[in-house]
């Protein structure tokens, strides 16, 4: 246990870089997937059609795994900060677009 500890305080510079890299990445990955996700969101929901069909292709693409995804992206794009960020972006648009369609939904309409 004492291995462990030294190990991660020696190091701490390092994983806290890694930290900050990583939370980066998560962030970038999320503004860029509400800023596609809401507007879209927005223009279908106008249609009851359009959002029902959103919905069930946005349902159907969020089963597959993240890890998959990102498989599919390294001969594409390399690895790197790159294809991390597609991926994330990728695998936040669906629920982000459904949430948003439904919550648009279930405002009242007299409001």
């Amino acid at each position: 246990m004492d291995t462990l500890y030294s190990t991660f305080i020696e190091r701490q510079g390092e994983w806290v870089q890694l930290l900050v890299e990583h939370v980066q990445i998560s962030m970038i990955a999320l503004f860029i997937a509400i800023l596609l996700s809401v507007p879209f969101a927005i223009f279908v929901v106008k249609y009851k059609k359009a959002s029902e069909i959103t919905l069930q292709v946005a349902g159907i693409l969020q089963t597959i795994p993240s890890l998959a995804l990102l498989g599919l992206f390294i001969p594409l794009l390399g690895i790197g900060k790159v294809p991390a960020i597609v991926a994330l972006v990728i695998y936040g648009l669906f629920p982000i677009l459904q949430n948003t369609i439904t919550g648009l939904q279930s405002i009242d309409p007299l409001l």
